[in-house]
């Protein structure tokens, strides 16, 4: 006869529990760290509910970001502290910073969140930094105010955007040396890799349009005409749509990545910047600087879903979430 009280009580006791572990299950992984430059600081996006769940205080004028493949290193650059901040993603505390020169912009980490890798603006280099002893082991020499970074999944290849040398460096991770160089657009900043059809796509800011070079060789394959002043990219449904982030357009252009071409263009926040994807490959999450905010798009439905309100000064340059 007491059985059936028991388990009474037990489920009565269970569905509580079994309701927090699932809330707290929701608000998980994958995070968005987003850089805000007007407030030193980097908003934390719980993408399972698109709301900011921490604030973490970081170096001076953050932009840069950069999250390894596993989600539990985070390299944030800040130009006027010339430093890195390096945060925990598990706990999302700030472990320390490492002194990078004297203008870290962009930035890259590999997939095991051991090598980074640091764009100085002003002393047209890259910056090679091991994070597990929190210290730069070597520097590149590549063209004039290095921005964007992207590393190959296997961490033998490094790509860099030389805006003012209107150029792309290619370089070999085991050697640190630059193996190859491609002329591109005007002012290139942001870059995006697609290792799969062995592409590099390049944001040309000055002449509004995307350079797509063969990732191996740098050879152009096609250059695509997109909105005004093209800044960052995000590749998006495993590829097969590349997403560009216009700042002086307050829009992203969509590019389908068999045709080449333009097929929509959607309305984000005012002066969109940094641009990453989620996991999942349909949502890519719009970093608006002037917007203070998120703009997360439904990029298979070619669609708003939501706006997440940040900190001042958005910027999120880089893969602010992990792959």
């Amino acid at each position: 006869m007491l059985r059936f009280p028991l388990l009474s009580t037990l489920l009565k006791v269970a569905a509580p529990a079994a309701l927090f572990f699932c809330f707290h299950a929701a608000l998980a992984k994958p995070y968005a760290f987003i850089t805000n430059q007007g407030e030193d600081s980097v908003s934390v996006i719980d993408t399972a509910v698109d709301r900011v769940v921490k604030t973490i205080k970081v170096g001076r004028k953050p932009s840069g970001v950069a999250v390894s493949g596993d989600g539990k290193v985070i390299l944030v650059t800040n130009p006027e502290s010339r430093d890195v901040t390096l945060i925990d993603g598990d706990n999302l505390q700030v472990l320390g910073s490492i002194p990078v020169g004297e203008g870290p912009l962009g930035v890259a980490v590999d997939r095991e969140g051991r090598r980074g890798y640091v764009a100085d603006w002003y002393q047209h280099v890259v910056r090679v930094i091991d994070v597990p002893k929190r210290r730069v082991v070597a520097t590149v020499r590549v063209g004039k105010s290095p921005a964007g970074l992207a590393v190959t999944r296997d961490g033998r290849r490094v790509y860099v955007a030389n805006r003012d040398s209107d150029s792309v460096s290619l370089i070999d991770a085991v050697t640190l040396k630059v193996v190859a160089s491609r002329k591109v657009g005007t002012h290139p900043f942001g870059i995006a890799l697609d290792e799969k059809r062995r592409r590099l796509y390049v944001a040309n800011v000055l002449s509004n349009d995307v350079s797509v070079l063969e990732a191996d060789t740098l050879k152009l394959l096609k250059t695509v005409k997109v909105g005004d002043r093209p800044y960052a990219i995000a590749l998006a449904r495993g590829g097969s749509r590349v997403v560009v982030t216009n700042q002086y357009e307050d829009t992203v252009s969509v590019i389908d990545a068999v045709s080449l071409r333009v097929i929509d263009t959607l309305d984000v926040g005012e002066y969109p910047e940094g641009i990453s994807t989620h996991p999942d490959g349909r949502r890519v999450y719009v970093v608006n600087w002037f917007s203070n905010s998120v703009t997360v798009l439904d990029i298979e439905h070619l669609k708003s879903l939501t706006t997440v309100a940040t900190g001042e000064g958005s910027r999120g340059f880089g893969t602010f979430i992990a792959p």
